[in-house]
């Protein structure tokens, strides 16, 4: 073990922490996010701004940084622009005064939980596009809680969602069990994708990271199929290879880091291949 000291003036306790290839951020009580885009080497307070929050928990979905902040929403970090991205729609606005209280994924899909602070009602959501959009899950039997005094968390199996919540007011806690399928068609009819997709990298040109997005058809649900991903230089070398391995029916993103890596400034070309299905896109590297 190596110790590297988060150096900045913040006081307060971590409470959570998540990291993507070299970003690592550290939620701190009453500070937020503490984030180090250099694998720990250096760290700078950064919450969300417009309006400003504080990030109180995170965890890595897909190979980027994903939280929830003390109002509204669920935010991903950008390493490349150092910056917090709002990934909320169809989520409760930052002044509904929906309260995220948790944040957990489950395969290719994401799940957040809010508690209205007016109304202690209890919402939950999911996402299966990183967070583009987001579709209600039923909350029929789950009782109110107070989202002042709550400590709530959620895991999922392929077959329930469990919700826990603690009231520090009341040193109670409870256990909610719903049965849901993770893997199921959601309850507004959004599906599974319905071919093969290699997307753009954004950000594009790009340093020192970018997202590369692809999607796997519901023909394959139920069932794994083989995917590669791998970039080559211009003269049709290959670099790296970024993913060999099994996959679902869903759409994945994945973060692709130069840090630490010697590669000039230039064109790359990234190729998805799954199953007879091959597909290759142009990125460019700036230095």
């Amino acid at each position: 073990w190596k110790e590297t000291i988060i150096n900045t003036t913040t006081g307060g306790n971590m409470s959570y922490f998540a990291a993507a290839g070299s970003t690592m951020v550290s939620t701190i009580v009453g500070t937020g996010a503490v984030v180090s885009t250099d694998g720990g080497q250096t760290w700078v307070i950064n919450n969300p701004g417009n309006p400003a929050l504080f990030v109180t928990y995170v965890i890595n979905f897909n190979g980027s940084v994903y939280g929830i902040t003390s109002g509204s929403g669920v935010h991903r970090f950008n390493s490349s622009l150092k910056t917090w991205e709002s990934v909320s729609k169809g989520l409760p606005d930052a002044l509904s005064f929906q309260i995220s209280k948790a944040l957990t994924f489950f395969g290719n899909t994401l799940y957040v939980a809010t508690i209205g602070f007016l109304d202690s009602k209890v919402s939950i959501f999911s996402s299966s596009d990183g967070g583009a959009n987001w579709n209600s899950i039923s909350s029929s039997g789950l009782t109110t809680l107070n989202a002042a005094t709550s400590s709530t968390s959620f895991v999922l199996t392929a077959q329930n969602i469990f919700l826990y919540d603690y009231q520090s007011s009341s040193s109670s806690a409870s256990v909610y069990k719903m049965a849901y399928s993770a893997t199921s068609v959601t309850e507004t009819g959004t599906e599974l994708p319905a071919m093969f997709e290699l997307n753009q990298n954004y950000p594009n040109p790009f340093n020192p990271e970018t997202t590369i997005s692809y999607t796997i058809p519901s023909n394959v649900k139920g069932e794994t199929i083989n995917v590669t991903l791998k970039v080559f230089d211009g003269l049709g070398r290959e670099v790296v290879t970024l993913i060999d391995e099994h996959k679902q029916a869903g759409t994945y993103n994945f973060q692709f880091s130069i840090i630490n890596s010697q590669l000039p400034s230039g064109v790359y070309f990234y190729t998805l291949k799954a199953g007879n299905f091959s597909s290759t896109k142009k990125m460019l590297l700036i230095k």
